[in-house]
């Protein structure tokens, strides 16, 4: 069998419109790693689109779900342990990763937040309860995404820490790699563990950090098994101003029990604006909401739009580069990550911005330089063609009026 050739192997290592007011924004630094964007890193950008993010000042900020590669409602389901495992490893992440490192290379994001951050392990052989074993979790580490991607970064020459990380949901299952299906030498435990991770590149001062999981959450009715969402919160130094970065993944939208889950997926967003209420420095939320900003059944908007009546400002409704669209960043339904003809058709990837602090007539929320990235066939980099994941990134450099950064 495939899968049980593949673990015996050695593991996976791994507009113009804007132009005129970004100049007056400028500081007129040079310095490639203050301005978030290497013109030797973006031979494929349009020498009008490289001006557009030329220039200093202000904070860049980059969200993405870097994607697990296998459905795991299917798993959830009855679906084999070994399909998805195999999907796992066909979706390639050490491949992917390069493709995401080259938009991080691209622009230089002071901060990044990553959704479906993914460690997995094994044990061989299973000792599920089942077995009659004692369910020991799988610690044999066979592919970890943060190191691979952290991997991939530092071999461009980018210097990007862990700023905070949290567990979301952990799951382990046996599958089957034998022929027996009631000998449990046959079977290898596998366990998945998906992270909320927030990255800082090394110029960035981080103090404050939050980690947490949100109070309510899925329970699957047939294995018990519990999948929480979670946030990781910093206050982060950039320049003289500082800046509560917040990275989150909330509750999808499962088929067949959408309203339901819209409820818990609410409640996940109350609680972290919650959580937020005091903040008197400006807020940046990024990550994925699995809450559409427009199209579909009216439900799919409610988050959305809490988040906007909280008095969150959807960046991308401010974008001023003039060489974007309506910023896709999802696809419905099960997404091929070799399939060139998928397309982007859907928003629910946000970077949400807050500011109290307004000054004379100044807007909270100053100008955006916006743009999607891991969206187009350019994109696909990687040397079997995958997309970098099922979700495009977006990268977003922010202004807000000045104010001080906090005492600690």
């Amino acid at each position: 069998m495939r899968v049980r050739e593949l673990l015996s192997r050695r593991r996976v290592a791994v507009a113009y419109l804007g132009l005129a007011l970004l100049a007056a924004l400028a500081v007129g630094c040079t310095d490639d790693s203050v301005t978030g964007v290497d013109e030797a890193q973006v031979p494929d950008l349009a020498a009008e689109e490289l001006r557009v993010w030329r220039g200093g000042g202000g904070v860049t900020v980059m969200t993405w779900n870097v994607y697990v590669g296998a459905d795991l409602e299917s798993v959830l389901g009855g679906a084999p342990v070994a399909d998805a495992f195999e999907a796992l490893l066909a979706a390639n992440f050490p491949e992917r990763a390069k493709a995401i490192a080259r938009q991080v290379a691209r622009f230089r994001p002071h901060l990044i937040g990553l959704q479906e951050i993914s460690r997995i392990y094994t044990q061989t052989p299973s000792d599920d309860e089942v077995f009659g074993g004692d369910d020991t979790p799988a610690t044999d580490e066979f592919m970890d995404y943060l190191k691979i991607l952290q991997g991939a970064l530092e071999s461009r020459g980018l210097d990007y820490r862990v700023a905070g990380e949290v567990t979301n949901f952990n799951v382990e299952m046996p599958m089957l790699t034998g022929e027996d299906p009631y000998n449990p030498d046959d079977y290898v435990d596998v366990r998945l563990e998906d992270w909320e991770v927030v990255l800082a590149r090394g110029d960035v001062e981080i103090s404050r950090v939050a980690e947490g999981s949100y109070y309510y959450r899925v329970i699957d009715p047939g294995t018990g098994i519990e999948f929480p969402c979670g946030y990781v919160a910093v206050e982060a130094a950039v320049g003289h101003k500082a800046y509560r970065f917040v990275s989150t993944h909330l509750q999808a939208l499962w088929e067949g029990m959408e309203e339901d889950l819209l409820e818990l997926q609410l409640a996940q967003a109350q609680e972290l604006v919650g959580l937020l209420q005091g903040e008197t420095i400006p807020v940046i939320v990024v990550g994925d909401f699995n809450s559409r900003a427009a199209g579909g059944e009216p439900y799919e908007r409610e988050t959305y739009n809490f988040m906007l009546g909280a008095g969150y400002v959807d960046t991308w409704t401010r974008n001023l580069n003039p060489f974007e669209g309506e910023g896709l960043t999802n696809a419905q339904g099960y997404f091929d990550l070799t399939d060139p003809t998928r397309v982007f058709d859907q928003r629910i990837d946000f970077i949400f911005a807050r500011n109290d602090i307004p000054i004379g007539k100044q807007p909270a929320i100053g100008p955006v330089i916006a743009t999607v990235v891991g969206d187009a066939q350019d994109d696909r980099a990687t040397p079997t063609g995958l997309w970098p994941s099922d979700h495009a990134g977006i990268v977003a450099r922010l202004h807000f009026p000045r104010v001080k950064a906090s005492r600690q």
